[in-house]
């Protein structure tokens, strides 16, 4: 409303609450409702080894529009209003959640890896200092393999060919790419305070996730629309129109959606991804013995936050989890996002809780026929 009428945003704000405005919202009551239940029960988010709970945040959406279905800003009861959503204001690092978006896909696309590419699991730079050598990337479990396919790689998550395939991809490629597909807050140039130059034009932020400002729940599970949707991104959104008192419109964003990778690429990314949930860092996953699910796993540098971002044909649904004051969350036996993640998809498959989308635990994701196995 501020931007289409040149209001201020305290003007745009006494017209959503005091204006009589009609908003038509992209909201499953029913999933929503749901959620919320869920959400306000903090005894659903797993403790640390040392007994310690942090909070999450998760997003809903239906990927074949862009609809925002339900939305979790925190956990435990709300207790006033428009306070801070996690879920959609706050930004964090993603990890390797990212490695999808601004690696893997666009290079497939442009037909500079397949499934079965090899890349050497060895850091990319050594950097001499007083005690030796430092090297980077480093991996979560320090181990290195040595020759690695892309599909292995993916699958545990593997710092060092993530950078080597965005090496061989290029940084500007594969920027522009996460911008296309919504990571809006990613920075390209800008200049501090302090006369610093920001930037996430490089390989930390694009291959491992070590962005300048973060990125949202909201922004980044919306990113893998184009995975979920055979190649076709729809932008998120939470509402598709607003009425005046009168009736007049005043704003519409339904929007067709632009197609930004190939079906064969979409494809071979999701079996890739139901690869990560099958033997990879998402094997923990139990919803997987009964419905298909491809997803990506992430944890920030500093051990401050955990996300799994999963589709199943039917929603796709991302869950960070993690301290708002951004420390270390602790040592946890399975990622808590995924923990997350498991009990409430399958919940809300249990529950058949929704009234917008069919969860069928039958569908199985499409498959492109120029797509050949062996």
């Amino acid at each position: 409303l501020a931007a289409k009428f040149g209001l201020t945003r305290a003007a745009a704000s006494q017209m959503i609450y005091n204006g009589g405005l009609s908003i038509y919202t992209t909201m499953d009551r029913r999933m929503q409702a749901f959620v919320e239940e869920f959400y306000a029960d903090e005894e659903n988010f797993p403790a640390n080894t040392d007994g310690m709970r942090a909070t999450s945040a998760a997003v809903i959406i239906d990927p074949e529009n862009g609809h925002l279905l339900a939305v979790a800003g925190d956990t435990g009861e709300k207790k006033s209003d428009r306070i801070l959503n996690l879920a959609t204001q706050m930004l964090r690092s993603p990890g390797s959640v990212i490695k999808p978006i601004t690696v893997y896909a666009p290079a497939l696309e442009r037909d500079l890896i397949t499934w079965a590419s090899v890349f050497d699991d060895v850091p990319v730079q050594f950097t001499k200092n007083d005690d030796g050598y430092a090297m980077w990337p480093k991996n979560n479990p320090r181990v290195y393999s040595g020759l690695t396919t892309v599909n292995t790689a993916l699958a545990k998550s593997t710092n060092t060919v993530a950078v080597r395939v965005l090496q061989t991809l290029g940084i500007r490629t594969a920027f522009d790419f996460a911008k296309t597909v919504g990571l809006s807050t990613l920075v390209e140039n800008e200049k501090a305070e302090d006369g610093e130059i920001l930037s996430d034009m490089a390989l930390a932020p694009l291959a491992l996730g070590a962005v300048t400002r973060g990125v949202s729940v909201r922004d980044m599970t919306g990113a893998y629309s184009a995975l979920a949707n055979e190649g076709v991104y729809h932008k998120t959104i939470s509402y598709t129109e607003v009425y005046d008192k009168d009736g007049k419109l005043l704003l519409s964003q339904e929007e067709e959606g632009r197609r930004v990778l190939s079906e064969e690429t979409a494809d071979i990314m999701t079996r890739l991804l139901q690869n990560v949930v099958s033997s990879g860092t998402a094997s923990a996953l139990t919803l997987q013995k009964s419905v298909q699910i491809a997803g990506k796993t992430g944890t920030s540098n500093a051990d401050t936050d955990r996300w799994f971002i999963g589709y199943t044909p039917d929603i796709l649904c991302g869950v960070w989890y993690g301290y708002k004051d951004a420390h270390d969350i602790g040592t946890f036996k399975t990622n808590p996002a995924v923990t997350i993640f498991d009990d409430l998809v399958t919940s809300l498959y249990a529950r058949e809780a929704s009234e917008v989308v069919t969860l069928d635990k039958t569908r199985e994701f499409p498959q492109s026929e120029n797509v050949v196995g062996c």
